[in-house]
């Protein structure tokens, strides 16, 4: 393989391909096995594809990247790079936006923490930031260890997310993000909707309903001994968001809880730092922008069935 291309293995690589890259390590760096940082990922149905960029049984880089839920929105959902990175890796991230282009994609997403060398790369090849965020950790031990998230849910007036809130969502969405942030992350529904992940039949999702306007949307999911949460609330509801976080904790006590928030949440920032959360990570949300579609040469892709 030239150091200058990536190849690709699709959704649809059988059990051989499989056991072929698992074979597939870089000598310079013990341990490095592809299949080990694509795991499950080859049969994921939001992930086209996995690309592998370095010399001939040497990768130097590992990317996944697909859809996010609709077709527009992608997202590089994971980038290995051994070491403290590689001169092709400015070359590969931006092949990797030339793919999903070619595929249909309209903007590229991917979330790099502060101190990694991939955020000059990304930038160098055509990313921009929209917006910084924080992930907030409550060790295991420090949340409540009774209660529900259901029954918490219910007294303080939630419901059940359904498929028709979509809209009111949207709107939330709208109100409570800078235009800036958005002219990035999606202006209109059909963006946004497709750069949302679709519900997860793990996940418990909750929204604030005053007579149809949505004023809070919150979704958590529990991950073996970890707590995963996110809260969007309105901008003339932020004396809500307390009550709002005490349903996302509800039950966590022996979980560690976690939440990304991004810079401009300032309320819940706020909640979170109040009830104990500490601030342990600073991530870049960068995204790529293709004004059309672009055609790749069919050398610089290798699609193995």
């Amino acid at each position: 393989m030239d150091i200058a291309g990536l190849a690709r293995f699709s959704t649809h690589a059988g059990v051989s391909e499989m056991v072929t890259l698992e074979g597939v390590t870089d000598p310079l760096h013990a341990g490095f096995s592809v299949l080990r940082h694509l795991g499950y990922a080859l049969s994921s149905h939001t992930v086209s594809g996995c690309w592998v960029g370095g010399p001939l049984m040497r990768p130097r880089i590992v990317a996944r990247m697909g859809r996010i839920s609709g077709p527009q929105i992608w997202h590089i959902k994971s980038l290995f790079v051994p070491g403290s990175g590689t001169s092709e890796l400015d070359e590969s991230i931006a092949q990797l936006a030339r793919a999903a282009a070619a595929a249909g994609a309209i903007h590229l997403n991917c979330r790099v923490e502060e101190d990694s060398p991939v955020l000059l790369s990304a930038q160098r090849a055509g990313f921009v930031q929209s917006r910084t965020e924080f992930l907030y950790v409550l060790p295991a031990g420090e949340g409540p260890g009774d209660g529900a998230v259901e029954s918490v849910a219910m007294e303080i007036g939630l419901r059940r997310r359904v498929p028709s809130d979509d809209m009111a969502i949207f709107r939330l969405y709208s109100a409570s993000t800078p235009v800036e942030v958005r002219s990035h992350a999606g202006m209109t529904f059909d963006e946004w909707a497709s750069g949302i992940e679709s519900p997860s039949q793990a996940a418990q999702e909750y929204v604030l309903d005053d007579e149809g306007q949505i004023d809070a949307w919150i979704r958590i999911f529990d991950s073996g001994a970890t707590r995963y949460f996110e809260i969007m609330v309105h901008p003339d509801s932020h004396a809500g968001v307390s009550p709002l976080l005490e349903c996302a904790v509800a039950g966590s006590g022996n979980k560690v809880a976690m939440s990304l928030v991004p810079e401009y949440a300032v309320s819940i920032i706020t909640a979170l730092e109040l009830k104990g959360f500490q601030s342990s990570k600073t991530y870049h949300s960068l995204v790529r922008t293709m004004a059309k579609r672009v055609e790749q040469p069919a050398a610089a892709i290798v699609t193995i069935n």
